[in-house]
């Protein structure tokens, strides 16, 4: 029966976790998000996109989902030829990324009430459903970092 009672705690707790870390984080101002930091900065090997490419990024990244009206925040069009919008969707591109880190990190509490198998599987979980949507953020992000310094 503990076994059930665990198994509950954890499908109510990744919904919550997901859910809140993305209410704060919509409530940070964008400001914050200006500059990349230590996490969201673009490494050497991936301002190319090739490795992005390979894992075909660009062709199935329109498919994920975004759940970002749940929270208070929306969908973000922008405009290439406005400096503005291009540097507010940077913003919000780090915005997002840092939300799926965090989400990812908190599969850390899990292993104090999981058994080590469920706990791995919990952190499974949050590895596979955080990496594609941090990896089309980085993708974006890169993307629209080198056509607009070719501007």
């Amino acid at each position: 029966m503990r076994s059930f009672y665990v198994a509950l705690v954890d499908v109510v707790y990744w919904p919550i976790v997901q859910l809140s870390v993305s209410a704060v984080l919509v409530r940070i101002p964008t400001s914050k998000f200006s500059s990349d930091g230590w996490i969201t900065r673009a490494r050497k090997w991936e301002r190319s996109l090739s490795l992005y490419r390979l894992f075909g990024v660009p062709s199935w990244k329109k498919r994920l989902p975004d759940a970002a009206f749940l929270v208070g925040g929306t969908r973000k069009t922008v405009n290439p030829y406005s400096r503005s919008d291009v540097s507010r969707f940077l913003s919000e591109l780090r915005r997002a990324e840092v939300a799926h880190w965090m989400q990812v990190a908190f599969a850390i509490p899990c292993w104090f009430w999981n058994p080590t198998w469920a706990a791995l599987l919990m952190t499974l979980y949050a590895i596979c459903t955080n990496a594609p949507c941090i990896a089309a953020q980085r993708y974006n992000r890169n993307l629209v970092q080198s056509r607009h310094a070719c501007q």
